[in-house]
């Protein structure tokens, strides 16, 4: 009775440690902290008073925006060009019922009284460039007015400029022949330099730390692997850590995006879809390797490599508006088909961190379509805590296991010990009566 308390209580501090953990991490990477309330209206965003000494400001409302037409500063001084119209940012273009593919000009007056502010200018499939008052100051692949012409590539970055006359006119131009959408699918966010410098590189740190950890655990178990288990499942886990750490520094916001020159072009787009459902898949292994599943049945096997394996291939060879990341969601099927057997496996009983585990792909499962089809464009590093928390639980799994192995061991080698001395006294008594 003892031994069952004290591993409840082993196993309620571990959960909230890793609860705790992971909100924290949440926190302080995701979710958005200083933001000022304002919206723009008609294509005219008024912050003239705003708190810039604490608040951070999201340009979102109505931008004015010209499908199909490529429109410089010079154009708009001579008068207002045709074709305009009003768009809400942020939203993908073809939500307003405009064409996946195409080009356009967006374009946003500030009225500010502030000498020097930054942009903090997030993703912009596929190709994108932004002027302010005139001079171009981001630039991320080629944007052109047809398939030939652009250059594809998305990157962040954060831009400095000086308002004149008490504005900003922001003029953007996007490209999208790749994706799914075009437009500011993210919220474009200006403050003062150091404000908003601080915000992104607070951010920005913390979530190195994540990354880190990442490594660190793909590091640990790959020695486990090597050097002392020989078991697979720790090689399985090594390699997904590896995947969230090379995924997660591409990702929305990640530091490949911010220090990149060139942003993220074709071939690292492309692995970077991948990454998803190879994530997923080594996610199946790692539940059927600790769970000892066997997988049975051309059914499942079939579901496996429809949902796994055909994604993956297809995103280094399609094009992206067909392999985009909405599509690789069907990699939830064969993780929530996993979990399910382990779920009603016997092995689940043996291991109390099992259910963590468990409990944590449950969360995983639920959390990774919700951040990333409806609060994406709101938290700034979404699926952060849900991955550390997945892993941390997979983490403290695999320890238990390795020591109830290694006390089982033990036990067995002072077993094996007690039987090699009683034979030594048992030979030595029969050479003494001999």
């Amino acid at each position: 009775m003892t031994n069952r308390h004290n591993a409840k209580i082993r196993f309620s501090l571990a959960l909230l440690a890793i609860l705790l953990i992971s909100g924290a991490a949440f926190y302080a990477v995701s979710v958005p902290r200083h933001m000022g309330e304002a919206a723009a209206v008609g294509g005219v965003l008024d912050l003239t008073g705003a708190d810039f000494d604490r608040l951070i400001y999201p340009l979102d409302g109505e931008w004015e925006f010209y499908f199909g037409r490529f429109y410089t500063p010079e154009d708009f001084a001579a008068g207002v060009p045709e074709g305009g119209t009003l768009i809400q940012a942020p939203s993908m273009w073809n939500d307003a019922g405009f064409p996946a593919e195409g080009f356009a000009t967006y374009r946003l007056t500030v009225l500010t009284e502030e000498p020097m502010l930054m942009l903090r200018i997030p993703e912009i499939p596929d190709a994108s460039a932004v002027r302010i008052n005139s001079e171009k100051v981001f630039e991320a692949g080629v944007a052109g007015a047809s398939r030939e012409n652009t250059v594809s590539s998305v990157r962040s970055a954060l831009v400095p400029f000086a308002a004149e006359g008490g504005r900003a006119e922001i003029i953007l131009w996007a490209a999208n022949y790749e994706w799914v959408g075009g437009g500011l699918s993210y919220s474009v966010e200006m403050g003062r330099p150091g404000v908003l410098q601080t915000d992104v590189v607070g951010r920005m740190v913390w979530f190195a730390v994540f990354l880190g950890i990442v490594l660190a655990m793909c590091l640990y178990h790959l020695i486990l692997f090597l050097h002392r288990r020989k078991e697979k499942v720790y090689l399985i886990f090594a390699v997904m850590c590896l995947i969230v750490f090379a995924r997660f520094a591409m990702e929305t916001n990640g530091p490949v995006q911010f220090l990149l020159p060139g942003g993220l072009g074709k071939v690292l787009t492309r692995l970077y879809i991948a990454l998803l459902p190879l994530h997923a898949a080594a996610l199946v292994l790692f539940t059927h390797a600790v769970f000892r599943l066997p997988v049975k049945g051309f059914p499942r096997r079939a579901i496996y490599a429809a949902t796994l394996a055909i994604p993956a291939a297809l995103s280094l060879i399609m094009p992206f508006n067909v392999t985009g990341v909405r599509y690789t969601f069907i990699c939830l099927i064969p993780m929530i088909m996993a979990m399910v057997s382990a779920a009603g496996s016997a092995r689940r009983a043996e291991n109390v961190y099992n259910g963590l585990y468990l409990t944590a792909i449950a969360i995983f499962v639920v959390w990774a379509p919700l951040t990333k089809l409806f609060l994406g464009d709101a938290l700034f590093m979404p699926g952060a805590a849900s991955n550390l928390f997945l892993i941390l639980s997979q983490c403290v799994m695999l320890s238990q296991t390795y020591a109830d192995a290694l006390a089982k061991e033990q036990f067995l080698l002072a077993d094996n010990a007690a039987l090699e001395r009683v034979n030594r006294l048992k030979t030595d008594l029969m050479n003494t009566i001999s």
